[in-house]
């Protein structure tokens, strides 16, 4: 299998969100998790490069504060309150989303949801949301828009994963796990979309400045806690304006796993080699 720090090349001469002459003419993207953290980023920079946007979360007033927020880079945006932890829920945002159909040319599937501690201490209805929201709903989204694209021979799906997705994570571990099953899934789909004019990538961000650890529970782990912030100094736990970046310049660029900062890429490569040895 590919290093995590791959940089093939889709054999699609296809090229995603490729600048439009006018503002009714931008491409949208829909971005879910969008309400904070690297979602809200990710939607910004979107933005920023000439999409309109789709914010999909559950928190419908952070949604509509950020789609206020975008009027600044001239972007339209359409806000879907959703719950994407629902067996339902990809459906729904499908339906939401089909009268721009046409002009939807990037998925960017980056909801998500950790827990920390022991599987056998886990609440069973946190394991269950866990398992919809980071593998199912991910997956029937793909499955939607992916077959959208196809049909129009061009698009663009992004999978936010994790470096957790590259070694097991004791404490973590159906978090872990889920990771590694997007990771898997959007490998696999790069090259099921490529002769269709579809660009597939994935994003594998480390410790990133989010309220995500927060409330997944994770905040305790020894990179968001180092001395003096050395770990921001240093790179290790990065802003979530840089993996946003970092993700629209890997996904332009037809990179397949987009990893943020340099000592996160030394930590894949190496993560990597050590498990194509075990």
């Amino acid at each position: 299998m590919a290093p995590a720090t791959s940089r093939r090349r889709s054999r699609s001469p296809a090229r995603p969100l490729a600048p439009r002459a006018s503002r009714s003419d931008r491409p949208w993207s829909i971005i879910t998790g969008a309400s904070s953290g690297i979602g809200h980023a990710l939607a910004t920079e979107a933005a920023k490069r000439g999409c309109n946007v789709v914010l999909v979360a559950r928190r419908a007033a952070a949604l509509a504060d950020l789609a206020a927020a975008l009027e600044v880079h001239g972007a339209q945006t359409q806000v879907v309150p959703l719950c994407l932890a629902q067996p339902e829920s990809a459906v729904a945002l499908h339906e939401a989303t089909a009268p721009i159909a046409d002009r939807v040319e990037l998925l960017v599937a980056n909801a998500g949801r950790s827990w920390a501690g022991p599987l056998a201490a886990q609440p069973a209805e946190v394991l269950d949301q866990m398992l919809e929201l980071n593998m199912a709903t991910v997956a029937r989204l793909c499955r939607l828009y992916a077959a959208d694209f196809a049909r129009r021979g061009r698009g663009a799906i992004l999978l936010t994963s994790s470096l957790v997705a590259l070694a097991p994570l004791p404490h973590a571990t159906i978090y872990g796990a889920s990771r590694a099953f997007v990771r898997s899934l959007a490998l696999g789909l790069r090259d099921e979309c490529a002769p269709a004019g579809v660009v597939v990538a994935c994003l594998l961000p480390g410790a990133t400045a989010t309220e995500f650890a927060k409330v997944g529970g994770t905040e305790r782990a020894m990179v968001f806690n180092l001395p003096l912030g050395i770990g921001d100094v240093i790179g290790l736990v990065l802003p979530a304006e840089q993996v946003a970046s970092a993700a629209f310049d890997g996904l332009a660029a037809g990179t397949l796993s987009i990893v943020p900062g340099f000592l996160n890429r030394v930590y894949a490569a190496s993560t990597c080699l050590l498990t194509a040895r075990a």
